[in-house]
């Protein structure tokens, strides 16, 4: 399945890259997150909650920044889900551009393959589930970006592996 869109924020192109690339800016914001551990700058371990239909639970995915270029404005993750009796493989490419007026517009697009439990019980309703929840997760993206404040609700970071 791929998905794709764009937003714009009124915030620096540098500032964005510093967040998208910090995992521990990027990972206390999105939806039903759980906690999360920094193993370094370019590798980090999400608990997420996720939910189709009757299956819910925890999902363990482990993420790698596999590009970052201030200069080229690319931030590309790929990672691995796994729980629930389920697999999900992703890639999401982050292209930044300056916009007038000190903004910056906020190009992604994604691939995830969904295999197992999740897959098959949400069926047909799969990709529409998937798009809501990508579009809450870059919707939690792009409020923090425009706010001045840090989340206080965030889990703390273990930097110790599980």
């Amino acid at each position: 399945m791929e998905l794709g869109d764009s937003f714009t924020v009124q915030a620096p192109r540098e500032r964005v890259y510093e967040f998208l690339t910090d995992p521990n800016s990027l990972a206390p914001v999105l939806p039903g997150i759980r906690g999360y551990e920094v193993h370094d700058p370019d590798n980090f371990k999400l608990s997420l909650v996720v939910g189709v239909a009757q299956v819910h639970g925890l999902m363990k995915v482990k993420m790698r920044v596999v590009e970052k270029d201030l200069d080229d404005t690319v931030v590309t993750f790929d990672g691995r889900a796994n729980g629930i009796r389920s697999n999900v493989d992703l890639e999401i490419r982050f292209r930044l551009t300056d916009t007038s007026g000190g903004g910056t517009e906020v190009g992604w697009d994604g691939e995830a393959r969904i295999v197992g439990q999740l897959a098959s019980a949400a069926g047909g309703l799969l990709e529409p589930i998937a798009r809501k929840n990508i579009a809450n997760s870059i919707e939690a993206v792009r409020v923090a970006l425009e706010s001045s404040d840090q989340p206080t609700s965030a889990p703390e970071p273990r930097t110790e592996p599980s």
